[in-house]
């Protein structure tokens, strides 16, 4: 599911990058959270095998784990058209970073948020062949779950521009196993 062995991939090398343990960042760029909308995430791991970045396209630095929540009712009709399976990931990683997924070697986790609920699937970013740490599974696996379910109750609860510590049992859960 998602990113095979996320714990020795992502998480732990992140925080040996960062030097300690990471925080997940809701994007200042991220639209407010609406009860009953349709929101489009995507989650930043590293971006070209780097832990911290410059994110050119907005002109603003970047680092793991970036959260982008995008609401779906505010894009052009011409957004939503499929992408291998999938209908919204390759737009909301376009409008985040820039450029197509497939242009770079990105780290990435695709999910929604619908009535609320987060939803852990993208056939676009999850499965896709551009990810070398890809299982082919359309899910986010045990621990991206566990890690997105975290970053979309931050959102909800404090909006966007938002840096939220990982508490002590995340970080447990995701310096884990796979």
């Amino acid at each position: 599911m998602g990113k095979k062995n996320f714990s020795s991939t992502h998480y732990l090398p992140a925080k040996r990058a960062l030097g300690g343990r990471p925080t997940v960042k809701i994007s200042y760029f991220s639209d407010n959270y609406k009860p009953q909308g349709k929101f489009a995430g995507v989650i930043m791991y590293h971006w070209r095998g780097q832990f911290q970045w410059q994110n050119e396209h907005l002109n603003w630095d970047g680092r793991a784990f970036y959260v982008a929540i995008l609401d779906t009712s505010k894009w052009p009709q011409n957004a939503f058209r499929r992408a291998g399976q999938g209908m919204v990931h390759d737009y909301i990683f376009k409008q985040t970073f820039g450029e197509q997924f497939q242009h770079n070697t990105a780290s990435v986790g695709g999910f929604a948020v619908v009535d609320g609920q987060p939803r852990f699937s993208s056939m676009w970013l999850n499965t896709n062949q551009y990810c070398r740490y890809s299982d082919g599974d359309k899910y986010l696996s045990e621990q991206e779950q566990a890690l997105v379910g975290f970053a979309v109750r931050e959102w909800m609860k404090h909006g966007t521009h938002h840096v939220a510590s990982i508490p002590d049992w995340l970080d447990q859960k995701l310096s884990s196993g796979p």
